[in-house]
């Protein structure tokens, strides 16, 4: 996208990157993940949604588990994810100061670099390497008290840097898997990081921007209403 002199410089992220400004600004907004099959390069089922449907295996008690966040997205490795008894897709109130415990195990049959417990975007809790057990199972286990004084939101992945971990697919793909937040509501108040809203506000200008310069629309009113929806959007945002 062009840098327009009137704007200041937007910095481009990643889709996990940019997933987590939208959680910072109070969104929240389940993931889900599915194969990109445009050709034989990527496998079909490389990257999945598992869901907890409680036993129900049909289709409807997944969708029902995709809606809710209550799962994790992967290439291969298995998340367990908990802080204390709560769960992916669960949200939990509290008052002044929460005192918690966090647990994640990660398996996978390719080796990972490493797990990561993440808050807010941030993350606060690596274990690395992996370790491989008598079943040839790569493991890697987190558990850690701490404690939280503001709205936030926790999740759980197994990640590497873009210069470490094996490509274990076509294009470079690394293992990767990541949990769904749960949310830690401080007397009911969203999450609110400014410094996302900020982003987000900015991202909404550019796109503002391309749409009144050069967005190739087919009708006038097309254009006009993708102008509507972006004032209307950024309308939102300054006022969190």
């Amino acid at each position: 996208m062009e840098q327009p002199d009137h704007l200041p410089r937007l910095e481009s992220l990643a889709g996990i990157e940019l997933y987590y400004q939208y959680l910072n600004a109070g969104f929240q907004i389940p993931m889900a993940a599915g194969t990109d099959k445009m050709s034989d390069r990527i496998p079909v089922g490389s990257s999945r949604l598992y869901v907890n449907t409680a036993g129900d295996r049909s289709y409807d008690a997944w969708i029902e588990g995709l809606k809710v966040g209550n799962g994790f997205i992967t290439n291969g490795p298995l998340l367990m994810f908990s802080v204390d008894d709560y769960h992916s897709g669960e949200v939990v109130g509290f008052e002044g100061r929460k005192e918690m415990v966090v647990r994640c195990k990660a398996r996978s049959l390719h080796n990972f670099a490493r797990l990561e417990i993440m808050m807010n975007g941030k993350v606060v809790a690596t274990e690395a390497p992996a370790v491989r057990n008598s079943m040839g199972i790569y493991e890697s286990t987190i558990e850690f008290p701490m404690n939280v004084e503001e709205s936030s939101w926790i999740a759980a992945r197994v990640a590497a840097r873009v210069d470490e971990g094996e490509a274990i697919m076509p294009r470079r793909m690394k293992v990767f898997a990541h949990a769904n937040p749960i949310y830690f509501l401080k007397d009911g108040e969203p999450v609110r990081v400014q410094e996302s809203i900020d982003y987000l506000t900015l991202y909404l200008r550019y796109s503002e921007h391309w749409f009144s310069t050069a967005a190739n629309f087919g009708t006038e009113i097309e254009k006009e209403t993708a102008m509507r929806e972006v004032s209307r959007a950024l309308g939102v945002f300054e006022g969190l």
